[in-house]
Formats: structure tokens, sequence, C-alpha cells
């Protein structure tokens, strides 16, 4: 385990950015004279609260709308997964029962070639190691092909097993010794990390002490300092006739009315604005309904007109089926009721011309 070693300077260097920037902020409160001396408008702030509560409460409203239908359409999905997998399982189960009734192994034509039993059925090629059919060109006997075979690989067996066990024994003693290298390695990292962390709390209790100090020394210098001082005749630059920033500490009260008065007059014109959009809106929302019942109605007439047509062309078709019905009769019964006898067909080929 590596020693951290905390490097004074870079603390403090670290203490003096964050004084830095502390006074960066400081002076954006103070030079910031709306800030200063006028403060915030509260109605304006709670009735921006309220329209944002309303806001988020109709946004709410519509995610659970959104919610709903989307569990909505989650179940449609499942239960039509359901039925596509009953379905499935259905054909599945019908084509096994298939397989398992109409397509047997012993139904083949090959099955007398591919009969597994077709070995137990047969002659051996040997009876034993002393079968006088076995001949050396026949290659019948090979080395571990006795008949002691089976007790050899079993005594096989149990050496691999005995073997196995004992590397497994060897196994567990190295990760029993790994385990306890480990845990008193631990051991020594929590007593270190404890170690530094009360060093980290004693000098940051020091540096918060130094911080204190050296804001007291800040506000005692700032209460006390003639540069924050208002004096009325540094207040005008006589060259250009300006407020001068630099020694300028805020606003009389008439120029805090005049504000007011034009933050008065700025609202005054937003609710005039405001009124001539919503009238505005009902106009349009009034000339669409208007459009809409126009629209309805035009839809209705031509779905009349349709029904109409509809019902003439199919009293036409009825015509013209009873007069196809009545030629058809005619042909059948009237024009084409002579059938010709063997004697017309004789006077034909009676001579050469």
């Amino acid at each position: 385990m590596y020693k951290v070693e905390i490097v004074p300077d870079a603390i403090q260097d670290q203490a003096v950015q964050r004084r830095r920037k502390m006074e960066e902020e400081r002076k954006k409160r103070i030079f910031n004279s709306k800030e200063r001396t006028m403060g915030i408008d509260v109605q304006k702030i709670e009735e921006q609260i309220k329209k944002k509560h309303e806001m988020r409460e109709i946004e709410l409203l519509r995610e659970k709308a959104f919610d709903e239908s989307l569990i909505h359409m989650g179940q449609v999905r499942e239960l039509m997964e359901q039925k596509k997998q009953q379905i499935n399982k259905k054909q599945c189960q019908d084509l096994d029962e298939y397989h398992k009734n109409q397509q047997k192994f012993e139904f083949r034509r090959e099955f007398d070639l591919n009969d597994p039993k077709r070995l137990l059925k047969d002659k051996p090629a040997r009876i034993g190691d002393d079968d006088p059919r076995k001949s050396v060109s026949g290659a019948q006997f090979f080395g571990g092909e006795d008949l002691n075979k089976e007790d050899r690989i079993k005594r096989q067996k149990e050496q691999l097993r005995d073997f196995r066990l004992r590397c497994s024994a060897e196994c567990r003693k190295l990760q029993e010794e790994e385990k306890r290298i480990k845990d008193l390695q631990i051991t020594e990292n929590v007593e270190y990390n404890k170690k530094l962390a009360e060093l980290k709390k004693y000098r940051e209790y020091n540096d918060k002490i130094e911080d204190e100090k050296q804001n007291m020394r800040q506000i005692n210098y700032q209460l006390n300092s003639s540069n924050y001082i208002l004096k009325e005749e540094n207040k005008i630059n006589p060259y250009t006739n300006r407020i001068r920033m630099d020694s300028y500490k805020g606003m009389t009260a008439e120029e805090i009315k005049d504000i007011f008065d034009y933050q008065e007059y700025q609202r005054q014109e937003n609710n005039k604005k405001r009124e001539l959009e919503l009238e505005n809106e009902s106009k349009w929302y009034l000339r669409e309904k208007v459009n809409g019942i126009a629209n309805d109605l035009l839809c209705q007439e031509q779905e009349r007109l349709r029904k109409e047509l509809n019902k003439k062309i199919t009293e036409e078709n009825q015509e013209q089926a009873l007069a196809d019905k009545q030629r058809k009769e005619f042909y059948d019964k009237v024009l084409h009721s002579n059938q010709p006898t063997d004697e017309f067909y004789d006077q034909f080929n009676t001579s050469s011309r």
C-alpha cells in the first residue's frame, strides 16, 4: 500500500483560490445596485411559482394519461402474444403427435440398415480371446481389447480419482493460505486509512479556523474602509457629468419611484396585450366551431346524396336483372325450342355441289 503525502503548498494554493472566488462573488453582490437597494418583487415571484405549479400539474396529468394508454396497449399486446403462443403451442403439439404416430423410426424403408439392435441380433465377431475364428489377417484383436478391459479401466479410474483428491486438498490448502494473507493485508489497509482520515480531519479543522479568522479581518476592513463610505462630492464626474460607478452607493427615492412607475406601465401594457390575445383566441375558437358545424352539415348532405345514388343504382340493377331474366326465358323457351332432327342433318352431303 502506497502512502499519500499531502503537499502544504497545494493546500495553501487551494485556500487562496477559494478566498479569491468568495471575493469575486461578494463584489458581484455589492456592485449590483438593483439587488442591493431594490430587492425582489415577492408578489411577482409568487405568481410565477403558482403558474409553475399549475403547469406541473397539467404535465403530471398528461404523463398519467400517457402511462394509462401505454399500460392498456401493453395489456392488449400481452393478450395477443399469449393467444399467438397458444396457437403455436397447439400447432407444435399436433405436429409432434403426427411425428410420433405416423412417422415412426420403424416405418422407414431403410430401417433394416439403421436398426439399432442389428448388431445385437447379429452373431459377434469373436466369442472370446481363444475364438478359433480369430485370425491375424482378420484384425479382430488389438492391444487393450482383451476381456479384462473393464477391470483395467476401473483400476485406472480409481488411480485418477485418488490423484484428483490429492490435487484438490493441495488447492484448498493454497486457497486458505492466500485468504489468510489477504485478510491480513485488508486489516493493515484499514488501520492505515483510519490514520489518514484522522490526519485529514485535523488539517481541515485548522483550515476552517484560519478561514474564519481571515473572513473576520476582511469584514472589519470593509466596515472601516473609506472606499465604502458614500460621499456626495464624488458621486458625479465633473468632466462627463455622469455618475461615477466606483463611488456610486445607491439610487435616490425619486429614481426608485420612476423605476416602479415604469414597471407598472409595463404591467398594464402586458395586461392589455394578454386581453387582446384572449379576445383573438376566442374569435378563432368561435370560427373553428362554426366551420366544424358547416363541415358536419356538408358531410351529412354528401352522405344523403350517396345513399340516394346507391338506391337508384340498386333499382336500375334490379330492372336490368329482370330484363335479362325475361330475355333468357325467351331464348330458352321460345326462340331455341325447335330442336333439329336426323332428317335435318341427312339433307347435307347428298351431292357433289
